[in-house]
């Protein structure tokens, strides 16, 4: 009787194949059904906020994002699928206004192209830098203001002579 059963089992080879192959299957469907859990669990968190009324004199849930490349990569397409799949959900259940910033900084040496370290903090800083000249600028008469100007022109007087 287990001459015949032997005989219909499939070789070691098929065996380690279709447990594998089993096995990559089952953790894939697992990963996906938990991620979606997982972001329906944070969604169901946000929505409190879009129930959440605003008076006229608050400012608006407004977020601004940064969407960095990887290091490993050269482009943003990988960056934005991943705020489109997991992090935009959060946002639209949440009524967030955002605005994205794309930080593709980028330089080639010896012909290689590699991803800048530091873009977004670059980036941020020179935001941060421009905000507060142009509050600086509209005030009048202001002491701070004419500090910095002073400052400013000796710096450059000192990169011309270098």
């Amino acid at each position: 009787m287990f001459a015949k059963f032997r005989q219909k089992l499939p070789g070691p080879k098929a065996t380690a194949f279709w447990t594998t192959a089993a096995t990559l299957v089952t953790v894939y469907r697992y990963n996906k059904r938990e991620s979606t859990r997982l972001l329906d669990e944070y969604k169901q968190r946000a929505s409190h906020a879009a129930l959440e009324t605003i008076g006229s004199l608050d400012t608006p849930r407004k977020v601004h994002v940064y969407v960095a490349v990887p290091m490993s990569e050269l482009g943003t397409r990988r960056a934005r699928q991943h705020w489109e799949k997991y992090i935009l959900p959060v946002f639209a259940a949440g009524a967030l206004d955002y605005e994205i910033t794309l930080v593709n900084e980028t330089e080639t040496e010896n012909g290689v192209e590699r991803v800048i370290r530091g873009g977004v903090h670059r980036l941020v800083a020179d935001e941060i830098k421009d905000r507060r000249r142009r509050q600086l600028e509209s005030e009048d008469d202001n002491e701070e203001l004419r500090l910095w100007r002073a400052a400013l022109d000796e710096r450059k007087l000192e990169n011309e002579r270098r």
